[in-house]
């Protein structure tokens, strides 16, 4: 068995491997008896999925013995989705409504074809969409973006995906502004704060860095997006909801928002017993998992097991069906 220290764990064992890049021989992907590798993905270091993906790592360091957890820095659900695709990542988060883009393979959310070998391993935090504007902009409603400049999140990404639902709900296309920038979370953010836009939208966990860095450097004005815009987005995965008062600077007051369920995936040549034991592991530690984040606090007490856009893995249903949640 290996064991390892605190600091050890955070500093050896948990590698930031930018973007997909990691450098690994065929062989260093299969899992051996003696050690087995387990890659993180999560996302940029600006949003909600690094922290949750740096939890994950940290969690699995501690419950997995015999087993090298690398954690990796990502684009965020869409590029996680293609390396876990590509069996170049053991697990990672992605958007439900991503997920089953994916596994539609639909061209314009980026997947030319179906991703079949995806698996969800568990349920995991909401994702809020975020729709902030400058006050300075004067803009107050979602209507009122159109002609305006806006920063959508980087091109493909979740994020993106999202901004292009909510904008064929209110009739526009990215041809009805005067300027779309598709740049990461903090990129959107420096343009607000330089007064290069006046619209930022970003699909996040609650107290994402990135906003909160944003309200703490310019007054903002965060939009409501009404439950009749949400029935018009048009997928079976949103949810009518809200960002709570207080979970920001200057944000004093509820504000009306979709909700997209988050889901920790994997693929299915991750073997059965590995999952198995990622799945368990998962569970037995919720209660560190709640505190690691503001977004993940609000993570069921219990295992929810929804209506899911792709299968389970087999090892995970083989711990469901343990625990007796499952048939």
């Amino acid at each position: 068995m290996r064991v390892f220290s605190q600091v050890f764990m955070h500093r050896l064992l948990v590698f930031l491997l930018l973007f997909g890049t990691l450098a690994a021989s065929g062989t260093a992907w299969a899992q051996s008896a003696r050690s087995r590798l387990v890659v993180v993905l999560s996302g940029e270091l600006s949003g909600v999925y690094y922290p949750v993906g740096s939890a994950l790592a940290s969690l699995f360091v501690q419950k997995l013995p015999n087993t090298t957890v690398v954690l990796q820095v990502t684009r965020g659900a869409v590029n996680n989705l293609e390396l876990l695709q590509s069996g170049r990542g053991t697990v990672g988060p992605a958007l439900a409504d991503t997920v089953l883009a994916a596994w539609k393979g639909i061209p314009a959310s980026g997947f030319s074809r179906p991703a079949e070998k995806l698996r969800a391993l568990a349920p995991l935090h909401d994702t809020y969409l975020h729709v902030v504007a400058s006050r300075r902009s004067g803009v107050r409603i979602v209507a009122d973006m159109k002609g305006r400049r806006i920063a959508v999140g980087p091109q493909g990404s979740g994020t993106e995906l999202n901004a292009r639902a909510l904008l064929r709900a209110l009739g526009l296309t990215y041809n009805d502004f005067s300027r779309v920038e598709f740049v990461s979370f903090n990129q959107a953010v420096d343009l607000m704060l330089n007064d290069q836009i006046d619209v930022m939208i970003q699909s996040s966990g609650l107290g994402a860095p990135s906003i909160q860095r944003l309200v703490a450097g310019t007054e903002v004005f965060f939009l409501a997006v009404p439950e009749l815009i949400i029935d018009r987005m048009g997928s079976r995965v949103y949810t009518v909801s809200a960002i709570p008062a207080q979970s920001y600077g200057q944000q004093h007051v509820m504000v009306p928002t979709v909700s997209i369920p988050n889901i920790l995936m994997t693929h299915a040549d991750v073997s059965a017993d590995l999952v198995y034991d990622l799945t368990r592991a998962f569970h037995q530690g919720l209660e560190s998992l709640r505190k690691a984040h503001p977004a993940t606090a609000g993570m069921p007490p219990g295992i929810q097991l929804t209506d899911l856009p792709v299968p389970w893995h087999p090892g995970a249903l083989r711990y469901y069906r343990e625990i007796g949640v499952l048939d």
